[in-house]
């Protein structure tokens, strides 16, 4: 087997990863809420969704992850499947303790790593990329605060026909979950390809092609576990409070999407499911919010390590000092993950990242 096709086979396998694990989750609230009672059909709404995201508009982001973070010139068969690697194995280790990460955070992480073992990063663009970060889980918890405000409004609204009305409520929801797909698949499927792209291993359209294929399968054949795990966690959430996260997270995903930045819709989604139920000044929102933002700060350094240790070790055998001490931080790093999640798990179900 050659680089390549190890490059290739990395690349689907992520892929297949990203739809069984974010993309299913999307339908989460209508499958849940009975809106689309069987799973099946929840599973597939998805994994169309997901497909058509990525392959209408998912070449801005797919751009950015293939070039726009470090030069072109790094990207080859070997670093490809470096980065990929780097990703899923800090995707892996988050599953096992069951902290959920963001594939988009990981996945820009292990590609800064690259560009640190060879000194060449577009700092203006990870910058942004950074803020981002920042940004979109603020304003997904801001409008979701100025949403809870209106929802006892919406909720005294009746028509003469409950029946129609519940039907309506089961289309709107629906219609949210596939937006958020819709979204996830403008923005995560880049995490993929997009250094299949920069690597100049496929054209833009090909991997595109590949990439949404793959994320639809995952999320269709593999996401049911996470889907139905998801749906029983939000037994806590009304259906308006799910539908409007799934709205919330997925308009915001989709903007910056446009603008070809990666970003985490995990987050959105937590925070915005935090606006709608809970005031940041509470003690139990502010423990919530703290402990995630350490988890999501802690992830892309995690895979920046190991990305930049595999890199300097094996590419400049000089540095090798330099990729133990970093896989010495990576080791630190996944013992705080595993107190954070340690943690979580001792507060119980009431300080849970619903």
């Amino acid at each position: 087997m050659t680089l390549v096709d190890m490059a290739w086979i990395v690349s689907l396998f992520f892929a297949v990863n990203i739809g069984a694990s974010g993309t299913a989750a999307s339908m989460a609230p209508a499958y849940g809420s009975g809106a689309v009672p069987r799973r099946w059909v929840a599973l597939a709404l998805a994994a169309a969704a997901v497909t058509a995201g990525a392959l209408i508009d998912g070449a801005p982001v797919a751009r950015t992850i293939g070039g726009g973070l470090v030069p072109a010139r790094l990207f080859n068969a070997g670093t490809v499947v470096i980065v990929l690697l780097a990703a899923s194995t800090t995707l892996f280790g988050a599953n096992l303790l069951g902290v959920p990460l963001s594939t988009s955070e990981v996945t820009v992480g292990s590609i800064v790593g690259l560009g640190v073992a060879d000194q060449s990063l577009q700092l203006n663009r990870i910058l942004l990329v950074v803020a981002m970060w920042l940004v979109m889980p603020a304003a997904a918890y801001l409008l979701a605060r100025g949403m809870a405000r209106i929802q006892p409004w919406l909720r005294r609204l009746r028509t003469p026909h409950p029946p129609s009305s519940r039907r309506l409520a089961a289309w709107l929801i629906a219609a949210a979950g596939c937006g958020q797909a819709f979204a996830a698949g403008m923005n995560n499927v880049a995490n993929a390809i997009g250094p299949l792209v920069g690597a100049h291993l496929a054209s833009l359209a090909s991997s595109l092609i590949w990439g949404a294929v793959f994320v639809g399968l995952g999320a269709f054949l593999l996401g049911g576990r996470v889907l139905h795990t998801n749906a029983k966690k939000l037994v806590q959430l009304s259906l308006l409070d799910g539908g409007s996260a799934a709205l919330i997270s997925g308009v915001l995903t989709a903007l910056a999407s446009l603008g070809g930045l990666p970003v985490p819709l995990t987050q959105a989604s937590t925070m915005a499911i935090l606006g709608l139920r809970k005031p940041l000044g509470a003690r139990e929102a502010r423990s919530v919010a703290v402990r995630v933002l350490k988890i999501w700060m802690i992830s892309p350094l995690l895979s920046l390590v190991i990305s930049y240790a595999a890199v300097a070790g094996f590419a400049h055998g000089h540095r090798l000092l330099l990729s133990l001490l970093a896989v010495l931080a990576a080791g630190l790093a996944v013992s705080a993950l595993r107190r954070a999640s340690r943690r979580r798990a001792g507060r119980g179900p009431s300080s849970a990242d619903d």
